[in-house]
């Protein structure tokens, strides 16, 4: 069973995708989950950010981490 084959047979409300690159699975769990369900895709690459930006996919532009933040350098995307 893939991925969107196994969120398909769940009852989805709300969907992290941590590292969503530039989008392309996002907005296909986007097509897939009712209106309903609640996507949040996180992204730290300004690069990648701008290109998902550009296709109206609903993101985070940040990173996510175990570290304590104290301890790396954080940086806010535009």
């Amino acid at each position: 069973m893939d991925i969107y084959e196994f969120i398909r047979t769940q009852n989805v409300n709300v969907l992290l995708e941590i590292g969503c690159h530039f989008g392309e699975d996002t907005k296909r769990f986007r097509d897939m989950l009712p209106t309903t369900c609640r996507i949040f895709a996180f992204e730290a690459d300004p690069r990648n950010v701008k290109i998902i930006r550009e296709s109206k996919v609903d993101s985070l532009a940040l990173a996510l981490s175990r570290t304590d933040r104290r301890h790396i350098k954080c940086e806010k995307i535009t």
